[in-house]
């Protein structure tokens, strides 16, 4: 992994559209957790289009999407690190920095300022 454990995202929380989960199963939690490769499970730093626009993490019920994305209720997303490390990031990182912290490979420099 060359850009390191300390500064690859492993795990972190998931976009619900909470106005659509209050009455009927969100496209983002309608499988179990044992589902594997689908979006209630998975989560991508561009969505689910691979070459689309950075999504960082968003609010529930922001984006009215069933995109694959990252998010939470709370200012800031809790993640776990690749080399078991947790941090609370804030829904304003920089969309430069959360795709970095998503690629193994990108070399890219993290802002350990934008992390918790």
């Amino acid at each position: 992994m060359k850009d390191g454990t300390s500064s690859t995202l492993l795990i972190g929380e998931k976009y619900l559209n909470i106005k659509q989960a209050s009455f009927t199963p969100d496209c983002n939690d309608d499988q179990g957790w044992v589902d594997g490769w689908d979006n209630d499970t998975i989560c991508w730093a561009r969505g689910i289009v691979s070459t689309g626009a950075i999504i960082t993490p968003q609010p529930h019920g922001n984006v009215g999407t069933c995109g694959g994305n990252f998010g939470t209720i709370h200012s800031t997303i809790t993640t776990v690190f690749c080399d078991g490390s947790v941090h609370n990031i804030t829904l304003a990182i920089n969309p430069t920095t959360w795709l970095y912290l998503a690629g193994i490979d990108d070399e890219g420099v993290i802002n350990g300022n934008e992390i918790n």
